[in-house]
């Protein structure tokens, strides 16, 4: 094991307290930390990281009460101009589906996902009905691309 994957282990398993006070009851501090660690161990660009930006990242993964598992979230590393790399936490599809429907404001929704140019039609369960366009290049009734 390299000894920057030793450090930043070390340091998540220190943090764990913080992730705890931050996850919501329904995840287990054990298991965030684990997928965080997991995380760590798979993407070596992470190992690069900034630390501050990457014990903060894991933070607020923590905070949305998502797990930085590829599904629900992952964290991502970005260069900056200076040449330091830097962590990100990204929500991902899964990640936010789980949030709406945990939030129990909405009742039912559905997803499906519309690439630039491709043609499609869309039809609301009344007699609002869209005539087939382009994406990308027609606004329909303040809904944009």
């Amino acid at each position: 094991m390299s000894t920057a994957l030793v450090e930043i282990r070390s340091a998540v398993e220190k943090m764990a307290p913080q992730f705890k006070a931050a996850l919501p009851a329904h995840v287990p501090v054990e298991r965030f930390v684990r997928t965080t660690l997991t995380a760590v161990q798979t993407n070596q660009a992470l190992l690069d990281a900034d630390r501050r930006t990457l014990f903060a990242t894991a933070t607020k993964a923590a905070q949305t009460g998502l797990l930085p598992d590829g599904r629900e979230g992952a964290i991502v590393t970005f260069r900056r101009k200076d040449g330091t790399v830097e962590a990100q936490w990204m929500p991902m599809v899964a990640g936010i589906m789980k949030l709406v429907r945990n939030s129990g404001e909405i009742s039912t929704w559905s997803v499906q996902a519309v690439y630039e140019n491709d043609t499609f039609d869309f039809e609301l369960g009344d007699p609002s009905h869209l005539d087939s366009v382009i994406a990308g290049i027609k606004q329909i009734d303040g809904i944009y691309d």
